[in-house]
């Protein structure tokens, strides 16, 4: 079987594994545009923000426990917790009073859980559907988070400038909660 026919075989799995692997990285890609809001409102100099670096750190012992769950128990339940779980970090965002340790709580938080919706889980899909066209669909898949980035920090501007940064950061979390379900309905029977 070609290639194209095989990623046009089974193109419905590439729109979860697509949805998850982006959902898995807004919580990255919104920092740099909330940065400057946080800044201001309690004063934390960039100095800070650069030990986010660290609590990436802190996802690694986890990540071989979310791949034995997602053997175990399969995509759709594995991605299923962790999209019911991430909006409870923006919402914790959004409560903020100007500790950064709590920030960098949630923040290390939002990466662990996020690790149930993004490649680790989704691209099994991958692996177990395409034989031809793996890398290609691979490809595709973790393209998705730098198209997203593109449309998000313009998005993430306006609502900032409409709303505030604390209903942002609810945004964020509902889009992260609906879109995620869709996600997860999308991957079918595995």
């Amino acid at each position: 079987e070609p290639r194209y026919t095989e990623l046009a075989r089974h193109w419905p799995l590439l729109a979860p594994c697509v949805a998850g692997i982006v959902l898995s990285s807004v919580s990255g890609y919104s920092l740099g545009v909330l940065m400057p809001a946080l800044e201001q409102e309690f004063g934390w100099s960039r100095a800070q923000f650069a030990l986010i670096g660290i609590t990436m750190l802190l996802t690694l012992p986890f990540l071989p426990f979310f791949g034995r769950l997602t053997d175990r128990f399969g995509v759709r339940k594995v991605a299923l917790v962790g999209v019911l779980l991430m909006p409870f970090g923006f919402i914790g965002y959004s409560q903020m009073q100007g500790d950064f340790t709590t920030y960098l709580v949630l923040f290390t938080a939002i990466l662990i859980v996020g690790s149930m919706v993004g490649p680790l889980v989704f691209t099994r899909l991958i692996a177990a559907n395409f034989v031809r066209a793996q890398g290609l669909a691979l490809t595709v898949v973790n393209c998705a988070p730098a198209v997203l980035a593109l449309a998000l920090a313009p998005a993430l501007n306006m609502c900032i400038e409409a709303i505030g940064w604390r209903s942002t950061y609810l945004v964020l979390g509902a889009f992260v909660l609906v879109s995620g379900l869709i996600a997860v309905l999308l991957v079918g029977k595995e």
